[in-house]
């Protein structure tokens, strides 16, 4: 295959293949910091983390990502910016930035702590976007809640992230991919909770991962109206004594529609 002779055109090319992987192009880096941090680097530490983009039924477009990712309320860390990327028309990531806080009002949703969901939105107005290939999720790319239980156990499934922010390309910003299988089975509750686990090899950075499963991967009719579905969102490892045991909390899919109003 023939080398670009310039960076642009390199940029260019990737921008191609990107619309051909449309299960990684709604996923982006996610950067948390203090507004003080742009007047002085040293004044406050920022934190990360991915997130992904959904589009419910009335064309409202979210910012998904962990609950944990947008405030660390056991560390007293309250973010009130953030900057997401998405890819221009010439095919490099463009940062957007948003507010997180409104004075002390949250900008974004997310569940009572009481419910322990991992799970946060954020809407992004569609002005802020500007002129981009654009692609979200949406809910023909979540599977219901009677076809979430037939997902079998060891089924391959795939994670899109940031492994300590580290992207693939600077100037794309692309995700790391990573591969993984299905530890226990997803709709049936564990320990009295909703998530469930997959064993994949993760590291910070990776929280508010899309976890995707390939149609191809399921049997009967749920595999028909989509190439891929989105099963749910990483939020953590699973430590046991703590060690890495190589297993990952994920919260279902299901959960973002409430969020957005897409019940």
């Amino acid at each position: 295959m023939k080398k670009p002779d310039t960076v642009e055109a390199w940029i260019k090319d990737a921008a191609k293949a990107l619309k051909k992987d449309a299960a990684s192009a709604p996923v982006t880096r996610v950067d948390t910091y203090n507004s003080g941090w742009l007047k002085n680097p040293d004044s406050s530490q920022g934190s990360g983390g991915t997130g992904f983009f959904y589009q419910n039924k009335k064309g409202k477009i979210f910012l998904v990502t962990n609950a944990h990712v947008f405030v660390k309320e056991d560390e007293d860390y309250f973010p009130d910016k953030i900057a997401f990327y998405v890819p221009s028309k010439n095919g490099k990531a463009k940062p957007v930035i948003l507010d997180l806080l409104k004075g002390r009002k949250r900008c974004w949703k997310s569940f009572p702590r009481k419910y322990n969901r991992d799970v946060a939105v954020l809407e992004i107005p569609k002005e802020k976007l500007g002129k981009c290939y654009f692609f979200a999720f949406g809910r023909e790319n979540i599977l219901p809640d009677e076809d979430l239980i037939k997902v079998p156990l060891g089924a391959p499934v795939r994670l899109f992230g940031y492994p300590h922010g580290f992207p693939t390309d600077r100037y794309t910003k692309t995700p790391i991919v990573r591969y993984g299988i299905i530890s226990s089975k997803p709709g049936i509750p564990l320990e009295g909770e909703e998530y469930f686990l997959i064993e994949a090899n993760t590291q910070p950075g990776m929280s508010g991962s899309p976890v995707i499963i390939w149609s191809e991967d399921l049997v009967g009719e749920e595999s028909k109206s989509s190439p891929f579905y989105l099963l749910g969102i990483l939020s953590a490892i699973w430590r046991l004594r703590f060690e890495h045991s190589g297993l990952n909390f994920v919260y279902p899919a299901s959960l973002i529609k409430r969020l957005a109003g897409d019940r």
